[in-house]
C-alpha cells in the first residue's frame, strides 16, 4: 500500500510540474489581419491592419507587440495596460527582387501582458512579376537628308543621329530614316534603312555607305490606331504588311511599326515644317513600343 501511495504521489507531482511548465490556454492576445497572403513586385509595398484583443474572460490586457522576418524584427510596439488596438505595418519588397526569389513570411507576435503568454499569426509574401507597361519616347525633331542632319532614328532606344555620328558598326544600330523630297512626290517620309529609297539616298552621302547592316523595319500607315489608349496586349497583337517605307506623311499620322528584333510599336507624326532651304525640313515623331522584355522574338 505504502508503495501505491509513494507512486500516486509520484504521479501528482509530474503532472503538477508538467502543468506549471505549459502556458495558460486563457489569457491569449486574439491577432486579426486585414489580409492574407499576397504578391508584391519589386518596390511595391503593402500595408496590414493589425487587430489585438485581449483575452477579457482572462482579465488579460496587451503587452509587447513585434513584426518579424524569420528572426529579424522589423517592427515593434508595446500596448501595456490596454485591451484593444490596432497597430499598421507596412512592407515594401526590395527593390532588386526578382519572381523565383524565396517568399517572404511575416510573423506577427503579440504577447498578454498579464498572463505572459504569446499569439503569433504569419503572413506569406510572394514575389510577383512587374505588369508590362509600354514605353513612350519623349517627342524628337527630325531634320531631312543631310550628313550632319538628324535624319535617323534608333527605336530601341528613341534617339536620333545624323549619318556623321554612325561608323559602320552603328549604323545596324538605325530602324528609321527621315527623307523630304520637293522634286517628286515623296515628301516627308519614314523609311527603314533597307529601303530602297534609303539606299538611293545614302548614295549621295559617304558615311551612309559604309553600313555593314541595314535594319528592315516594316512600317504601315494606320490612323485608326490611338497611341495614346493603345495596350500593351493591343500592341503585341499588331500586324504590320511587309512595306519599308511611307511617304507624304503629315501631322496626325499613326505607323504601325515591326523592327527587326520584333518590337511592336506606333509612331504618332507631330508638326513638320518645311523650308525652301535644302535640309531644313523638320518633322517630329512620337514613339509608343513594347518593352524588350516582352517582345515575341
Amino acid at each position: 500500500m505504502k508503495k501505491i501511495n509513494v507512486v500516486f504521489s509520484v504521479l501528482v507531482a509530474v503532472v503538477l510540474f508538467l502543468a506549471s511548465c505549459n502556458p495558460d490556454p486563457d489569457g491569449l492576445v486574439t491577432i486579426t489581419v486585414d489580409q492574407g497572403d499576397t504578391t508584391l513586385v519589386a518596390g511595391e509595398s503593402v500595408t496590414f491592419k493589425i487587430t489585438l484583443n485581449a483575452d477579457a474572460d482572462a482579465d488579460g490586457e496587451l503587452g509587447a507587440f513585434t513584426v518579424l522576418d524569420g528572426t529579424t524584427a522589423l517592427d515593434s510596439a508595446t500596448y501595456s495596460g490596454t485591451a484593444e488596438t490596432v497597430h499598421t505595418f507596412t512592407y515594401t519588397m526590395a527593390e532588386d527582387a526578382t519572381e523565383g526569389d524565396d517568399a517572404i513570411t511575416l510573423t506577427f507576435e503579440a504577447k498578454d501582458g498579464a498572463s505572459g503568454n504569446t499569439t503569433t499569426k504569419q503572413v506569406l509574401i510572394t514575389v510577383g512579376t512587374p505588369a508590362l507597361v509600354l514605353e513612350v519616347y519623349p517627342s524628337a525633331q527630325m531634320t531631312a537628308q543631310g550628313n550632319d542632319n538628324s535624319m535617323l532614328y534608333n527605336l530601341s532606344d528613341g534617339t536620333v543621329h545624323t549619318p556623321n555620328s554612325l561608323t559602320k558598326a552603328t549604323g545596324a544600330d538605325i530602324d528609321l530614316c527621315f527623307i523630304h523630297q520637293d522634286g517628286d512626290d515623296r515628301k516627308f517620309g519614314l523609311y527603314a534603312p533597307s529601303d530602297d529609297y534609303s539606299v538611293q539616298m545614302g548614295e549621295q552621302y559617304g558615311s551612309w555607305l559604309l553600313w555593314s547592316t541595314r535594319n528592315a523595319t516594316k512600317l504601315e500607315k494606320d490612323n485608326t490606331l490611338d497611341p495614346s489608349t493603345i495596350t500593351v496586349e493591343e500592341v503585341q497583337a499588331l500586324t504590320v504588311a511587309d512595306n519599308t517605307g511611307v511617304p507624304n506623311l503629315v501631322e496626325g499620322d499613326v505607323l504601325k511599326f515591326e523592327t527587326v528584333n520584333g518590337r511592336k510599336g506606333l509612331i504618332l507624326i507631330g508638326a513638320t515644317a518645311n523650308s525652301k532651304i535644302k535640309g531644313n525640313q523638320k518633322m517630329y515623331v512620337e514613339v509608343t513600343i513594347e518593352p524588350a522584355s516582352a517582345s515575341t522574338k
